[in-house]
């Protein structure tokens, strides 16, 4: 996974030895994006990438060069706190102190955040973001030094339903 910034809303292309590799859309709020490498892809040491970028009406970004790093220790994978519910505008749980926390439906990021010292996080959801029941979402975490967490499944969940108080006749 490759995690960047780029312009909101832009769709980003990584390719290697020019063949696209990965793609992803940043977020359309922050413009925070990550990339899962197309299935059978894997990276090397010393891999050189090529990431550009195209937002809406505009014409490609230059190309920034990345070179791959030797592996990195992962990052502890971020836990959910509660249930996940139809609804929520916020996503509670913990990770490493200072990790960079993403949540994702599908291939689109719904809200990022930083987990505060003692590895606590809230995601808010970007505005418009409507969790229903049934969603897939994925969350991960990036700790400075570390590689990317193992990626966290969470199921949305029917929305917790409040018994009406009957009337007094």
């Amino acid at each position: 996974m490759i995690l960047g910034t780029a312009e909101a809303g832009a769709t980003v292309s990584v390719k290697r030895s020019e063949i696209e590799i990965g793609t992803a859309t940043a977020d359309e709020t922050t413009g925070t994006y990550m990339v899962t490498l197309n299935d059978g892809v894997t990276l090397a040491e010393a891999d050189v990438l090529s990431i550009t970028a195209v937002a809406p009406d505009k014409s490609e970004s230059n190309a920034t060069s990345v070179t791959v790093a030797a592996p990195l220790e992962l990052t502890t994978a971020p836990t959910v706190t509660g249930t996940v519910r139809a609804g929520d505008s916020t996503i509670s749980g913990t990770t490493e102190a200072g990790a960079f926390v993403c949540v994702k439906r599908g291939e689109t990021v719904i809200g990022t955040a930083t987990a505060d010292e003692a590895g606590a996080y809230t995601v808010t959801l970007d505005e418009g973001v409507i969790l229903g029941e049934g969603d897939e979402l994925s969350i991960i975490a990036k700790a400075p030094d570390k590689a990317m967490s193992e990626t966290v499944s969470v199921t949305v969940v029917e929305a917790e339903v409040t018994p009406e108080t009957p009337e007094a006749q």
